[in-house]
């Protein structure tokens, strides 16, 4: 790949048995470093069974924790929190960010099973806020996904103004969510999934190159395949190196 001088941070990975894929550590490392990507956010997969009212994905964030102290060059821990567990949920998120070093989280409302009024979820996101957490959340707008519509997640960071919002997949490419979030502070766009080279260089063009980030939803996709769709955007040296490094950066500066 050409000009791939920049290092990069992949915001958005995964490890763990799932239920349509398998991330392994020893892939994923192999796939960052050919696409020239320094460090990842990892946090658990969806698992390919369990019941949504009780399960926490302790185990599987003890896991991303002690990957990152293998690691630590290499992995950005984040826990994964179903609210949809009640109180235990809750529990689970107060022990990521005072016992696993969690940096952030990873909500997915769609496939966890609970809606984005979930009483759990705000008081987890409450939690979060004094933190100054970062919190990764799925976004879509299938028949499926529409529980984390992107208006709605949109709607949560106005709320939790001092939880810094990621939202994955590029909010679905909508541009109403482009136009909203870019007037909140605390709200950023991952590239992953649906996103090309040319709804990547219209963004720069519309918003600026300051909300977006780069990402790969590994093992559902490959960081070097959605490198390249930041890398063929037609964007100058430095809205790459933001898109692709210092964004992130800032973000995860406390």
């Amino acid at each position: 790949m050409k000009n791939q001088s920049i290092e990069g941070i992949d915001v958005h990975c995964h490890v763990g048995a799932g239920a349509r894929a398998t991330g392994a550590v020893g892939e994923l490392l192999k796939k960052l470093k050919e696409a020239n990507v320094a460090k990842c956010v990892v946090s658990p997969i969806q698992l390919k069974e369990y019941n949504f009212e009780t399960f926490t994905y302790a185990e599987q964030n003890d896991a991303v924790a002690s990957l990152a102290k293998t690691y630590p060059e290499k992995i950005i821990p984040f826990a994964r929190i179903n609210p949809g567990a009640g109180e235990a949920a809750l529990d689970e998120a107060k022990r990521a960010f005072t016992k696993l070093n969690a940096v952030g989280i990873k909500l997915q409302p769609s496939v966890d099973g609970y809606s984005l009024s979930n009483y759990t979820l705000l008081q987890v996101l409450e939690e979060a806020e004094k933190y100054n957490t970062v919190v990764l959340i799925h976004t879509g707008l299938n028949r499926i996904d529409a529980v984390a519509h992107p208006l709605a997640c949109i709607d949560l960071a106005r709320q939790f103004k001092g939880v810094k919002f990621i939202l994955a997949h590029a909010a679905s490419l909508l541009q109403d969510a482009y136009e909203q979030g870019n007037l909140l502070p605390n709200v950023w766009f991952e590239t992953s999934i649906h996103s090309t080279p040319f709804t990547i260089s219209n963004y720069v063009k519309k918003y600026g190159d300051s909300r977006l980030l780069f990402g790969s939803d590994y093992p559902y996709s490959d960081p070097f395949i959605e490198r390249l769709k930041i890398e063929r955007a037609g964007l100058s040296e430095s809205s790459k190196r933001k898109i692709l490094l210092e964004n992130t950066e800032r973000l995860f500066e406390k």
